[in-house]
């Protein structure tokens, strides 16, 4: 009976002892794994801080595209209206430079028809 008490006893100790590894072998597991989501969540949470921070600056970039398409816009009409507003006075130069050579002919004509020297030629 002795024997078997002790037998008894040995495989309860053998058995407390596994039990005891298991539970510090599952402690740790789960320290590892609870490490490894803490972890993933910094990570995950970092991630998130630098989409945000990247699509408020996408915001940013798209707001000066609009700007600068609508400055673009202004700047070609400008430039139109500089060049009809070349175009015209170009016209208007010509136009008198024209009118001057008619007056500089009829002034000629006009001088040579009240020149008496130009008269007996």
């Amino acid at each position: 009976m002795e024997q078997m008490t002790s037998d008894s006893q040995n495989s309860v100790a053998s058995l407390r002892a596994q039990l005891e590894k298991f539970q510090e072998k599952s402690r740790r597991e789960l320290q590892d794994s609870q490490k490894i989501a803490r972890e993933r969540q910094e990570q995950a949470e970092k991630y998130q801080e630098n989409l945000q921070r990247l699509q408020e600056e996408i915001s940013r970039l798209k707001e000066t595209i609009e700007e600068l398409e609508e400055e673009k816009i202004r700047i070609q009409t400008k430039s139109r209206e500089l060049q009809t507003e070349l175009e015209n006075q170009k016209r208007t130069q010509e136009e008198k430079a024209r009118l001057c050579r008619g007056l500089e002919v009829k002034n000629s004509n006009y001088s040579s028809k009240s020149d008496p020297k130009n008269a007996k030629k």
